[in-house]
């Protein structure tokens, strides 16, 4: 099932997500340029439910692979309170990386 979204302005490219295995979303945000990014498992998301909504984005990027500098840039913030950030969460959760953080989201 492919999910087609155009926004009515007229310069702005539309939106395509293809579905893709394994939690993986390609989407085409212009004739030449398309992006290849992580969803987070399903099951994931509800272990989420909890979280704020910082840490819920904080997740959703450190999945997808993006250093602290490039969250930082993405959220506005600086790379310091990212770090801080992260570090608060990896506590939260008993963790001690972002290694471990990206297992835990994939557990079941």
């Amino acid at each position: 099932m492919t999910k087609i979204s155009k926004k009515d302005d007229a310069q702005s490219p539309s939106s395509i997500d293809l579905p893709t295995p394994s939690g993986l979303r390609l989407t085409q945000i212009s004739d030449d340029i398309m992006i290849l990014s992580h969803e987070l498992p399903a099951l994931s998301e509800q272990r989420l439910k909890n979280f704020s909504q910082v840490e819920r984005e904080l997740c959703q990027l450190a999945f997808e692979g993006l250093s602290d500098r490039e969250i930082a840039e993405k959220r506005g913030r600086s790379v310091r309170t990212v770090t801080t950030q992260l570090h608060k969460l990896y506590m939260k959760l008993g963790l001690t990386s972002r290694t471990e953080l990206i297992a835990w989201l994939h557990q079941k």
